[in-house]
C-alpha cells in the first residue's frame, strides 16, 4: 500500500484467490497491520504538501458492526464529492503471490473493488473480514 510492503508479510505464504466472493478473509495480524497502515498512507497522504489534502482518504475511519461482523468504514458525504473521486483519494493495494510455475505475481486490489457503499449510503467499508489465525 502507498508502496509499502507489510511488516513480515513473507510469513504468509499460502493463499486462495476466488474471484467470486464478496469479502477478503486475512489473517488477523495482517489485519491489523492493514489498519495501521491505511492510517498511516492516509495521514501521510494528507501531509505531503501538494495543496490535494482534502482528496486523500477524505472520509473518517471508524470501526462498526455490519451484518454481524466488525468492519472498518469511512464516512462518506455525496455531497461533498462524487464516489468516483472519494474512491481516487484511497490506495491501490498489491498482493504479491507465486504462480504455480513460481513465477511472482501481482494482483491490484483498487479501492472500488475492496471498499463497498454501505446501504445508508453514508459509508464505505473494507470487504475484508479477520479470519480467527494469525
Amino acid at each position: 500500500m502507498g508502496n509499502r510492503m507489510l511488516e513480515n508479510s513473507a510469513t504468509w505464504k499460502v493463499g486462495f484467490i476466488d474471484s467470486g466472493t464478496t469479502f477478503t478473509y486475512i489473517p488477523i495480524k495482517m489485519w491489523d497491520q492493514l489498519v495501521t497502515y491505511f492510517d498511516y498512507h492516509c495521514e501521510h497522504a494528507k501531509n505531503s504538501g501538494d495543496g490535494n489534502a482534502d482528496k486523500y482518504c477524505p472520509g473518517k475511519r471508524f470501526n462498526t458492526v455490519s451484518d454481524g461482523a466488525q468492519v472498518m468504514c469511512f464516512r462518506y458525504d455525496p455531497k461533498k464529492q462524487s464516489r468516483k473521486e472519494f474512491l481516487m483519494g484511497y490506495p491501490v493495494i498489491n498482493f504479491y503471490a507465486l504462480d504455480t510455475h513460481g513465477m511472482e505475481q501481482r494482483f491490484k486490489w483498487f479501492p472500488s473493488e475492496y471498499l463497498y457503499l454501505e446501504k445508508d449510503g453514508k459509508k464505505y467499508c473494507l470487504t475484508a473480514d479477520k479470519e480467527g489465525t494469525t
